[in-house]
């Protein structure tokens, strides 16, 4: 019994200690989302701590709004991304020792799911924070349920629910996972004891899910929400994103500044021209062409992804090894892919969501070993990720030297820009930069895109003295010299809002513009 604590203290230690250094080495958010979420509980954005930021749960929001107003100088967003991964870790090491008793064994277990969580910690994104907690918790579950012991019922619980409060799309997909798992071992006759089991963890997730219905149709957010939906569900549909390069900015305007995130001015895009828009994207679906870029699509969101690469290969590979065992995880292993395409087919999936689909691959895998592995070939593997780490660790080091001197030549430029101007930033984003801001260091710039036509984005605009979009009579514009020029000057022309370039600055990477009356 002493030996199995201190095996499990020096596990929980050696996770606390990776996670550190995570967070001391140059960690960022993989994409702006995180970001100006961060910004909007904390204040920056828009003056005050919003308690509404759009993607997470209402009362998670609450929760980090009422965190900075009153302890500000702690940054809980990515704090609280890394404690719930931490979480996730500490499940899965509990799980790993109550199962195993080898210690070449439970290394080999742990190593693979510390290879999966520190790239998602040098790169946080909420969507697989959520994801992360909610497979560690279910798998947890899905063993109590089959009669192992050793987990915690207690921290499965906590890990669910934080998955819903994250992002419940995420949870979702695990339970569906797991769910498939449990039919093909399971069957439905004892569908109906699992539910009564866990009734009280299943009211839990019903009350947050209908809270967040019932928070969204307040007056002030209502109707910010109908569009959001209806702006994802063009934006982010394949086909329209296969066919954008087609969009002619003169036969159709609306559509192609809708396509590059610019579409503040309700007056040329409603919520009703998104949604009959989605319509006819739908019927995308059937189109030959279409079918035919369905694998081409999931080459081109991981081109540059070689870890994530790396992950598939390692875990489907473990998977595949455990098949040639059990014929149960290769129906798996087939409905999973089938699964995987389909959802492919009829949604874009970002090389994040897809690693979700990974992940569970180790789950799977875990379960349904029948037998150790084999010492070579677990030593073979755990060489293999300590090495993919290291060299992923290496590689994140080196990015942020490069962002750092991006970020020196960004800056020269935003400096000189006097305080209270306002100023849009193209093709550099924000998740790149490398000064912090908060509710007493506010961010210089406005941004675009999902924020647009919200009453946060209201409030945003108020700071820099104007209250809508149209009402703005100067600005200035920072992009890349080497990129696609902006088309925020073009937008403004379609606006009949006729701005006059007068002044240009630049140095080896940035240049700056600024247009006024």
């Amino acid at each position: 019994m002493i030996a199995k604590i201190t095996t499990y203290h020096i596990f929980i230690l050696i996770g606390a200690i990776l996670y550190m250094v995570a967070y001391l080495l140059p960690f960022r958010f993989q994409v702006n989302d995180d970001v100006l979420m961060m910004w909007l509980v904390s204040g920056a954005y828009t003056g005050e701590f919003e308690t509404y930021a759009v993607f997470i749960h209402p009362l998670l929001s609450h929760f980090f709004a009422f965190c900075y107003r009153n302890f500000p100088s702690i940054p809980w967003y990515p704090l609280t991304w890394f404690l719930v991964v931490y979480l996730a870790y500490v499940q899965w090491v509990r799980i790993v020792l109550s199962q195993e008793k080898l210690l070449n064994q439970r290394i080999f277990w742990i190593v693979l799911f510390l290879t999966y969580a520190i790239h998602h910690l040098y790169f946080l994104q909420f969507t697989a924070v959520a994801g992360i907690a909610a497979f560690s918790g279910i798998l947890g579950l899905v063993l109590q349920l089959q009669g192992k012991k050793g987990t915690s019922s207690f921290l499965a619980y906590v890990l669910i629910l934080l998955s819903v409060l994250i992002r419940t799309d995420a949870f979702f997909l695990m339970v569906i996972g797991f769910g498939t798992y449990w039919l093909l071992h399971q069957g439905f006759k004892e569908i109906h004891l699992v539910i009564w089991r866990q009734k009280w963890l299943i009211f839990g997730v019903l009350f947050l899910i209908g809270y967040r219905v019932h928070y969204e149709n307040r007056e002030e957010i209502k109707d910010y929400v109908a569009f959001n939906k209806a702006r994802s569900g063009v934006i982010d549909h394949p086909v329209f994103q296969m066919n954008k390069a087609l969009i002619d900015r003169e036969e159709e305007p609306e559509w192609f500044y809708f396509k590059e995130w610019l579409f503040e001015d309700a007056q040329k895009i409603s919520t009703a021209d998104l949604v009959e828009k989605k319509k006819g994207l739908n019927k995308g679906y059937f189109d030959l062409f279409y079918f035919k870029t369905a694998l081409s699509r999931v080459l081109v969101s991981t081109k540059y992804e070689y870890y994530k690469k790396a992950l598939f290969f390692f875990f489907f590979s473990l998977a595949l090894w455990v098949g040639f065992r059990q014929k149960k995880t290769f129906w798996f292993l087939f409905i999973w892919v089938v699964f995987f395409l389909s959802v492919n087919h009829f949604f874009l999936l970002a090389g994040r969501v897809q690693t979700l689909f990974i992940l569970i691959l180790l789950g799977v895998a875990f379960l349904n070993r029948l037998a150790k592995i084999p010492m070579i070939l677990g030593s073979v593997f755990v060489l293999l990720c300590l090495a993919l780490m290291g060299i992923h660790s290496l590689n994140v080091v080196k990015a942020e030297a490069k962002w750092a001197v991006w970020n020196k030549d960004f800056y020269q430029l935003l400096d000189q820009v006097p305080d209270g101007e306002k100023v849009f930033v193209h093709a550099y984003s924000v998740e790149l930069l490398n000064r912090k801001y908060d509710f007493q260091n506010p961010p210089p710039m406005l941004q675009t895109g999902w924020i647009s036509r919200s009453p946060m984005q209201k409030r945003a605009f108020q700071r820099f003295g104007v209250n809508a979009f149209r009402e703005i009579d100067r600005y200035y514009l920072v992009q890349q010299k080497a990129d696609e020029s902006s088309q925020m000057p073009g937008y403004f022309q379609y606006l009949e809002l006729e701005l006059t370039k007068t002044k240009i600055l630049s140095n080896t990477i940035f240049e700056m513009l600024k247009y006024e009356k």
